[in-house]
């Protein structure tokens, strides 16, 4: 894992770079940034495929690369917080990429969802803009 600080739009940034291992699929390189406005929000970056056609949780930032790992509105046990610590968000990230790879193979989601197909792209834009 690698970590760097640099300087964003709305102050400094933390980035952390990893290799993570997704169950039974291939690894994957994810870039976590905490932006100093937002630091109990981290974005993460995934490589691989992106867009829509790779999940249907992604935001559609960074051509499609940031992933939507809760609903901002969901309580605190249902989304990662501080507290929770790194490795809790490594798991949660590395859930997520499973889930990904099934939904590509199988079309089916493993798990509960937020309805995005619900969502206007306004509404859309507005939560990306919360990251």
């Amino acid at each position: 894992m690698s970590c760097r600080r640099r300087q964003g739009r709305t102050g400094p940034v933390q980035v952390y770079e990893v290799d993570l291992d997704v169950p039974g699929y291939q690894s994957r390189h994810v870039t976590i940034e905490f932006v100093g406005s937002a630091w109990w929000h981290p974005r993460v970056y995934v490589d691989g495929p992106a867009g829509h056609d790779a999940s249907p949780h992604r935001f559609p930032g960074r051509g499609g690369r940031e992933l939507c790992l809760w609903f901002s509105g969901d309580p605190s046990g249902q989304r990662w917080v501080p507290d929770d610590g790194m490795l809790m968000l490594f798991g949660m990230i590395a859930e997520h990429l499973f889930k990904e790879a099934w939904w590509r193979e199988q079309h089916e989601w493993l798990g509960k969802e937020y309805p995005h197909g619900e969502l206007t792209e306004e509404q859309a834009m507005t939560e990306a803009a919360k990251r």
